[in-house]
């Protein structure tokens, strides 16, 4: 399993990475603490869920974040890769320039 993309403005500014809706199904139930190893670090993380009417107030939805228990600070343009080689191993966050 692999997830990847490129950390927007308001990613930054939220410091929390957009997971699309399709690919929740990779990741632990939404609000469930998970580990995500990062370099050396195993850092908690969870998946939360944002009401969102960015479409209009007839069409109100949800946006689907991950966040960490962390100092790291996301910032716009970095990429960020996450995987799991297996459904028995760990989460793994790449973070690229």
């Amino acid at each position: 399993m692999k997830y990847s993309r490129k950390v927007s403005k308001e990613e930054a500014q939220k410091n929390a990475v957009f997971i699309d809706k399709p690919k929740l199904k990779l990741f632990p139930e939404l609000g469930k603490e998970f580990k995500i190893k990062i370099g050396k670090k195993n850092v908690s993380a969870h998946i939360n869920a944002v009401s969102c009417t960015c479409v209009g107030p007839e069409k109100p939805h949800e946006h689907y974040y991950l966040h960490l228990f962390s100092s790291l600070q996301f910032k716009k343009g970095q990429k960020v890769s996450i995987s799991k080689k297996s459904p028995k191993s760990d989460f793994e966050m790449k973070i690229s320039k």
